[in-house]
């Protein structure tokens, strides 16, 4: 994967995003470039 591209995971709860991309972060040898952030996260 080269450098500078943007790759938008999208899906409801439980879809598996956050597994697909740390897959992807580690088979791209680009763990320290994948950032993830939300404004999602609530407790109720």
């Amino acid at each position: 994967m080269n450098q500078g591209r943007i790759i938008v995971i999208t899906g409801s709860p439980g879809t598996g995003k956050t597994t697909t991309a740390s897959i992807v972060a580690k088979e791209s040898d680009m763990d320290k470039s994948v950032h993830m952030h939300t404004d999602d996260f609530f407790i109720t």
